[in-house]
């Protein structure tokens, strides 16, 4: 018996272009090479193929055949194809322009270029101009995609108040301790060269850690003159607190968000016994800022902030006789789950989170096992 080994098959699939494709694309695939006939993994014996992302899950492999019978299986290449949804835009101040006005416009984040119908580049514009903006953005692949349009419209009337912040996207002010307060110096000024402005009395969303004293309102502000207002931020607990404050205008209201940022009240002291004292206050307010779920606990716990800027590193017991027993513990978000050690019994024990404010202490729980 002979037994005769054939030459492989010299055959490849040839793509006319690169592998990455936009949206409904089309690529051509064509077959190179010495062979008799070939056969697509869909039935078709066609050497060129058109392929697209509808036809492509249908196609998988090409089967070519020599004259003698013997058979190589080709596989496509990987090929993709980018679909980019149309980025969204977000309007950063007012969607109604008066006279003079101004806003910004804010693009989806995550693409690598950012070009606006009315020639500005670049993901965050400022416009003064009513009417329908369009972004058209080009992914990290390089394929386009164009948002559906934003209306930005416009009224025919002068604003007359302008202040010493107008264009910020938010005033922040300094971080202060709980129970102190800390203001900004609001600047106002009339526009109009003859007539009184009325300053009425401004709006404040939550008015809670943020205030303005009400009684001076409202306030007659006389052609091209200014004045000067604060407003102040004094926390309760700790953490970044947010607010709105409104100020009503002859066209439009000047909008302000508030952001201010509470931290704790340290205080270093000794007693009567020379022994140093330390004590963090977090809140001088009700609030819980702990909740501690299931209880009684028996084989593990779950520590939940309702302040999201707590950040609890390690969590650890205090029994009744003064020993601080470590418990593993794993952090999530503003969540701390801790599984109870073995070696700790049934027994009343008091919670002590280290967190980077320093260590806090919570109300005593119940330990069943």
């Amino acid at each position: 018996m002979t037994i005769t080994f054939e030459q492989p098959i010299q055959a490849e699939l040839s793509i006319n272009r690169d592998t990455v494709f936009c949206k409904d694309e089309t690529v051509e695939l064509s077959v190179l090479g010495i062979f008799s006939s070939c056969k697509w993994s869909d039935g078709t014996t066609d050497i060129k193929r058109s392929i697209n992302r509808m036809n492509k899950k249908d196609i998988k492999y090409l089967e070519v055949y020599d004259n003698k019978g013997c058979s190589k299986r080709l596989y496509l290449p990987s090929i993709k194809w980018s679909n980019p949804e149309p980025p969204t835009i977000e309007v950063l101040g007012k969607s109604v322009l008066c006279n003079s006005d101004s806003t910004i416009l804010m693009a989806q984040s995550g693409y690598r270029s950012y070009v606006w119908n009315n020639g500005q580049k670049g993901r965050i514009i400022s416009i003064t101009k009513p009417g329908d903006y369009i972004v058209t953005v080009i992914d990290s692949l390089g394929c386009e995609s164009v948002s559906l349009p934003m209306s930005i419209s416009g009224i025919d009337l002068d604003n007359f108040l302008s202040s010493s912040f107008s264009g910020k996207r938010e005033l922040e002010f300094d971080s202060t301790v709980l129970g102190s307060k800390t203001c900004i110096q609001l600047s106002f000024t009339n526009r109009n060269t003859q007539l009184d402005y009325q300053l009425e009395l401004p709006y404040i969303l939550r008015n809670i850690e943020f205030s303005m004293p009400m009684g001076q309102f409202p306030i007659r502000i006389k052609p091209g003159d200014s004045l000067t207002l604060s407003i102040c931020f004094s926390p309760d607990s700790i953490g970044i607190w947010r607010d709105t404050i409104v100020f009503r205008d002859t066209c439009s209201s000047l909008i302000f968000p508030l952001k201010g940022t509470g931290i704790p009240f340290v205080i270093n002291e000794k007693s009567d016994c020379d022994i140093s004292v330390t004590s963090t206050i977090i809140t001088t307010g009700h609030k819980q800022l702990f909740t501690i779920m299931p209880h009684p606990v028996r084989e593990q716990l779950t520590i939940q902030s309702n302040v999201k800027d707590i950040i609890v590193q390690t969590v650890a017991v205090l029994d009744i006789y003064g020993n601080i027993h470590q418990v593993q513990s794993s952090t999530q978000l503003n969540k701390s789950h801790c599984i109870i050690p073995d070696h700790i019994s049934s027994g009343m024990y008091i919670p002590l989170l280290q967190t980077v404010q320093g260590i806090i202490q919570l109300q005593p729980i119940l330990i069943i096992k």
